[in-house]
Order: C-alpha cells, then sequence, then structure tokens
C-alpha cells in the first residue's frame, strides 16, 4: 500500500508541474437554465466580453436581476455567464453552444459570452472587474484561443469589436461602462493579457478632471444646489481626493425622491462643491450647470459666461457610451455630420448649447466649429461629464 501511495503522490506531483494550477482562478455557480437551445457553433473562435447597458440596475441585487431577466426572456437573448454581486461569477447556460448575445455574425463563433451586471459601489465594481477580467481569461483557455483582448483573429473579444468588425449589432461594450469606474480600453486590454491575481488591487487609469483637484475653497453664502428628479445616479467624492471616475465614495439617487436639494457648504469653484449627505457625511460633488444641477439663493447669483450665439462657457471632458455623431456649424440634428465618436471614446469641450430639446457640447479644430449632443434636456444622458 504504501509503494502504491508513493507512486500516486508521484504522478500527482507531476500533473501539478505539468499542469499549474491558474492563478485567479474563478469558482463559477452552476445554474444552468431549463430549455437553451442545444445548437452547435460552427466555428470555436472568440469568448465575447459584454455588460448589461442597464443604468436603472446598479444596486446590491443587480446580478440576482439581471439573471432573473434574461432567464424569463431566454428567446430574446442569453448568454453563458453572468458577472456581479461583488465578484460572483454564475452560469446560466452551457459554453461551447450557440448563444445569443452578439448578433448573427458573432454567435456561432464564440465559445462564451460574459456580461458583467452593473454597480453603483465602488468596491462591488473592484471586486467585480477582477472576476470578469479572470472569468474571461479562463474561458478562453477552455476554448483553446488566445488570451487577447481584441487583436486580430480568434481571440477575447469586445462587443465593440464585434460591431466594428463583423456587424450584424450596434452594441459597443463593455468600455464605457468600465470607462465610467477608471478603466481605459489600455488598462483592460492589458488586465486580460496578464490577469489580476486575488492580491492585486486595481488600479484605474487616472482621468484628468476638467476642474483643479485642490482648488482653494471659498464660503458660500446661504446657497442650494438642486440635483434634477431625471438624475438616477450622482457620484460623490471625498474631501482630500480629486472629483474624478473611481474616486468616489458613493452615489445619490435624485429621482428617488423627485429630485434632491442641499446646502452648498463650500464652493471649491468650476462647478464643484461641497454637501453634506445623511449616507456619506461631507463631501464633494460635482454640480456645474452641464449636468443638469442648478444653484438658489445666495446674496448674488452668478450666470454662466454667454457669447453672442448662445453658447454658454465652460469647459469639460464627455466620455460616449454610444456611437454619437460630430455635427458642423450648428447644434441640430440637420447640420452636416462630419465624424463620429465611439462608446469609449472622449472629447474635451469649450462650452454647451440647449437646442432642438438637448444639450449639445461644442469644441473647435482649427477655425471649425463642431456639436455633440450630450443628452435630451430633462432627459437620457449618452455618456458622462467629468
Amino acid at each position: 500500500m504504501k509503494k502504491v501511495n508513493k507512486v500516486l503522490f508521484s504522478l500527482t506531483l507531476i500533473l501539478v508541474l505539468m499542469f499549474p494550477t491558474i492563478a485567479g482562478a474563478v469558482n463559477v455557480e452552476q445554474r444552468l437554465m431549463p430549455f437553451v437551445p442545444s445548437t452547435g457553433l460552427s466555428t470555436n473562435e472568440f469568448v465575447i466580453a459584454h455588460e448589461s447597458g442597464n443604468s436603472n440596475n446598479v444596486g446590491p441585487d443587480s446580478l440576482e436581476r439581471e439573471i432573473s431577466f434574461m432567464s424569463n426572456n431566454v428567446n430574446s437573448a442569453f448568454v453563458s455567464h453572468w458577472v456581479g454581486g461583488g465578484g460572483r461569477a454564475v452560469q446560466i447556460a452551457p459554453s461551447g453552444f450557440i448563444q445569443w448575445g452578439a448578433g448573427p455574425r458573432a454567435n456561432g463563433r464564440a465559445y462564451a459570452q460574459v456580461e458583467l451586471a452593473r454597480t453603483n459601489n465602488a468596491e462591488t465594481f473592484k471586486k467585480d472587474y477582477v472576476t470578469y477580467v479572470n472569468l474571461l481569461r479562463q474561458l478562453a483557455k477552455e476554448a483553446g484561443i488566445p488570451i487577447s483582448l481584441d487583436g486580430y483573429g480568434k481571440g477575447i473579444k469586445s462587443h465593440l469589436w464585434v460591431t466594428q468588425n463583423l456587424g450584424g449589432t450596434d452594441h459597443s461594450d463593455p468600455y464605457a461602462y468600465l470607462a465610467q469606474w477608471g478603466i481605459s480600453k489600455a488598462q483592460f486590454i492589458a488586465d486580460v493579457a496578464n490577469g489580476i491575481g486575488s492580491s492585486n488591487e486595481v488600479k484605474p487609469d487616472p482621468i484628468q478632471p476638467p476642474v483643479n483637484p485642490n482648488p482653494p475653497v471659498t464660503p458660500s453664502t446661504g446657497k442650494t444646489l438642486n440635483l434634477p428628479g431625471t438624475a438616477t445616479s450622482w457620484r460623490v467624492y471625498g474631501l482630500n481626493s480629486s472629483p474624478t471616475a473611481g474616486n468616489e465614495v458613493g452615489f445619490l439617487n435624485p429621482n428617488l425622491f423627485g429630485g434632491l436639494s442641499y446646502s452648498i457648504l463650500a464652493d471649491r469653484s468650476n462647478g464643484v462643491y461641497e454637501i453634506s449627505t445623511r449616507d456619506f457625511g461631507r463631501v464633494q460633488i460635482y454640480g456645474a450647470t452641464s449636468t443638469g444641477a442648478t444653484v438658489t439663493g445666495g446674496t448674488t447669483t452668478t450666470q454662466p459666461p454667454t457669447n453672442t450665439n448662445g453658447r454658454i462657457s465652460q469647459t469639460g471632458t464627455f466620455f460616449m457610451d454610444r456611437t454619437i455623431n460630430v455635427r458642423h456649424g450648428s447644434p441640430s440634428t440637420s447640420a452636416n455630420v462630419k465624424a463620429q465618436y465611439f462608446a469609449g471614446e472622449n472629447l474635451t469641450y469649450d462650452s454647451y448649447i440647449k437646442a432642438e430639446g438637448y444639450i449639445w457640447l461644442s469644441y473647435t479644430v482649427g477655425s471649425q466649429r463642431y456639436y455633440v449632443a450630450w443628452k435630451v434636456i430633462n432627459g437620457e444622458e449618452w455618456g458622462i461629464i467629468k
């Protein structure tokens, strides 16, 4: 028996040396949906990275709600895996069979498709992101394809890559959502290539804010910051950090209350204020007029400078979450389209204007002025302002 045990131990040691444990291996919960199609793949080339795109589902139960919705609508669309809930990975359909998540030109070529549920909590996102990256890598290894993102040939592909290279779909995830948390396209590509160890800290690329991170604080006299009731998510930041994505300590949801109003405790200039909230204490918040926020009260009211064309001077950076046309000459849907920005890209603007029911951001290239629609007035936004 001892001799047999020694032989078994030797074989085990050889296998461990030949096939080392995958760093950052992901534990995947199995909750396969019934009645999913069992159609085989035409080829085995991709693992596709998605995110839910659902800005109305960002709470602590967002993962379960997304899985429940997909399970009840499996005949419309489904993927093999979900990530969320603070680093959980859940498989709901078999890998290696067709899934309906990336359009007809990619579905039959994708070994697995992974959706990332949204969250409004920074710590939850960090855990989700580590699992998301490592699960994509793990599935690529299972499929026997290169562990590279959005490169040439086989490999891990974003939904944006599918749209741009295969067509049959118009989605552009997951880059815009990742950018909201300070994860650039370059960092996502590098993280997928290298993996993230369980002890590694996720360090988002810094996003340059449109304001001085620590400007001199000037007292405010009885002014109130009003957040519109149409907004569902508004970042707040600690007093000693730059007010940029990735540094938030939490989110406010004005929509739940038909709008929120806060006394301005200090004006840090350039649209950054200090307020006191019930859940987060004294924090910074970005409430420039272009966000839809308004400031009322006080002994004086400062109006933003307006030029002769009706544009209001304000600088900032706009991060797109979808494809948006660039209009030349005037803020109008009938103006000539000169270019397009895609999800995950950004532009720096010098002013904005309200026209045709939209808020348009404006910038110049040389002597020419261009306009990009940011949002419907008091309605849907097509990206975020920093």
